[in-house]
């Protein structure tokens, strides 16, 4: 086992440096794209929108590919032109800056955060594409609904009008998964996290949207705000799944050793993702206006519980496929014995449907 160990840790060693320098993203900091109102709109989004809506859907992934290669391709080579260090904003702790390098998210102070935000979910939404071509277990469906949830965020910014058959669910076809090189897990681990850092950002706004309709007594604004959250905790459940879709043994040797030392430190979590932070930190602060919401948006408050719940009930199934009953990094460098799965459901969960104000939680305290 130690000799396994032992060669996992050179083999990480040998590609991390190489996959992880081919995926880099730039994102705004968090509190940047926290302040972006509902009704702003970005030249970005609404150039890509026009591009996408020019074509009918097809359901091939690879079509798709080549209608966002024009919009994501200029990006990246611009990215790839500008200074390699980071601008990484001083509110990050070290923590949150190691979890930032690991994943190559580089934080832009750009003029318009917005529109910064708006070329990484285009990046992003290029690279899952194109990552997904190379073979995929999930279901056509779920394929689908990460999509038009990614599109989703475009729309939101463009300045058009959300059509009533937006909420439609594509159904997207993608190769079956298939053993690959030993990169192939890292680059998908890594391209599958920064789609769930576009839709974390998304999310961000989406609450802050949420605390200010409540707070205002807007119904409408408060329904609508719901339903945009909803749907991304849906496509963070599928990001999940995405995230995590190769072999065992690819993470164990592969993608795991990657996470401590020497290329990190001990305890390496993603609880030292800002944005998540922060995003639990709203939800806390709006759990008395949504227990107490107005009967009109019962409905919708119960869509978007299930959401949610069905979002940490999918990292708790892509934690129970990897390590079974085993501790997650962060616990271990802790000595605590619950396993990474235990703690997804029976902690994390319950906390954040505690603070999203579920009904049943509620009445347990």
């Amino acid at each position: 086992m130690a000799f396994r160990l032992a060669k996992a840790s050179a083999d990480a060693a040998a590609i991390v440096g190489q996959t992880m320098a081919k995926y880099t993203i730039y994102l705004p900091p968090p509190q940047a794209i926290e302040a972006v109102g509902m009704g702003e709109t970005s030249r970005v989004a609404a150039a890509a929108l026009d591009v996408l809506l020019a074509h009918a859907p097809e359901g091939d992934l690879e079509v798709l590919a080549e209608q966002l290669a024009p919009l994501a391709v200029p990006i990246l080579e611009r990215w790839q032109a500008q200074a390699a260090e980071p601008d990484t904003p001083g509110s990050l702790s070290d923590r949150e800056a190691e979890y930032d390098a690991y994943f190559h998210v580089h934080r832009v102070s750009a003029p318009d955060p917005l529109e910064a935000y708006c070329e990484a979910v285009i990046v992003a939404y290029y690279r899952m594409i194109r990552e997904s071509l190379k073979g995929t277990s999930l279901q056509p469906m779920e394929i689908g609904h990460l999509c038009a949830s990614i599109e989703d965020i475009l729309h939101q910014f463009s300045g058009r009008r959300r059509p009533k058959s937006w909420n439609a669910t594509p159904q997207l076809a993608a190769p079956p998964a298939e053993a690959g090189a030993p990169d192939g897990a890292l680059g998908r681990w890594v391209l599958g996290h920064h789609a769930f850092f576009v839709l974390v950002q998304a999310l961000l706004m989406a609450h802050r949207w949420l605390s200010e309709a409540l707070a205002n007594r807007d119904v409408p604004r408060a329904r609508e705000a719901l339903a945009i959250s909803t749907q991304l905790w849906w496509a963070t459940a599928a990001s999940f799944r995405f995230t995590g879709d190769f072999s065992n043994d690819d993470y164990n040797n592969i993608v795991r050793p990657t996470m401590a030392p020497p290329f990190v430190q001990d305890g390496f979590s993603g609880l030292f993702f800002e944005e998540h932070a922060r995003l639990i930190r709203t939800l806390k602060s709006i759990r008395p206006a949504l227990r107490a919401l107005p009967p009109k948006l019962a409905r919708s408050h119960r869509l978007y519980l299930w959401a949610l719940a069905t979002a940490y009930e999918s990292h708790a199934f892509v934690c129970e496929r990897f390590v079974d009953q085993g501790a997650s990094l962060n616990a271990a460098h802790k000595r605590k014995l619950a396993s990474a799965t235990q703690t997804i459901r029976g902690q994390y969960k319950g906390r954040a449907l505690e603070s999203a104000g579920s009904p049943s939680r509620s009445k347990r305290r």
